[in-house]
């Protein structure tokens, strides 16, 4: 998000009006408004006490976490379907990708009421890894790179699954494993901020 994002998202966090922000420091209401639609800018002053105000720190202000900062930057620029993830998010993906692999290469044959058991557990866990991984993008990256990583998750776990039930339906499960495998190595990359110049 841009200055004028941050500004607006803390005021409406704290609830003040902007009215009240510049009754505070003694602007216009009308230069508020022009900071928040991105039209100007505080001055460092302005900036300073309107944090102070805000109560968050001014770098808040003026710049996104590093995490967001690099998934707009890399989610953008990436083509296909290579996803880079943290680690958190790559663990998520990573453990619903292996829970529908042992529903499809695990088991296969049997006909138990077990193994059905087994593969309604599975499928409930994958389910439940996706939907904290989703979360996760939703409250780690900016509106601009979230849509953007979606669609490419989205095109990931749709190309696995084709992968993965004709792999398993006409190669069986042991290849079908390692084919997934190599899948998910070659198309997943793991991003560490710390490896991040500052």
């Amino acid at each position: 998000m841009a200055l004028s994002d941050n500004i607006k998202k803390a005021r409406e966090k704290q609830g003040f009006s902007q009215e009240y922000i510049a009754d505070k420091l003694n602007v216009s209401r009308q230069a508020v408004s022009k900071w928040e639609t991105g039209q100007s800018e505080p001055s460092t002053q302005n900036l300073l006490q309107l944090a102070e105000v805000l109560k968050v720190d001014a770098n808040i202000l003026l710049n996104e976490s590093r995490e967001r900062k690099v998934f707009a930057k890399e989610n953008i620029e990436q083509k296909g379907l290579r996803t880079i993830l943290n680690k958190r998010n790559t663990i998520f993906l990573t453990a619903s990708c292996a829970a529908q692999m042992a529903v499809f290469c695990v088991n296969q044959g049997q006909v138990s009421e077990q193994a059905y058991m087994f593969k309604y557990i599975t499928a409930i866990i994958s389910g439940i890894f996706m939907v904290i991984l989703l979360a996760n993008i939703w409250f780690s990256t900016g509106k601009a790179s979230r849509n953007k990583l979606y669609a490419r998750i989205f095109m990931f776990v749709l190309s696995f699954e084709i992968i993965l039930i004709l792999s398993s339906r006409y190669l069986g499960g042991l290849i079908s494993f390692v084919i997934c495998v190599v899948f998910l190595v070659s198309l997943i990359k793991v991003h560490d901020p710390r490896n991040e110049k500052t």
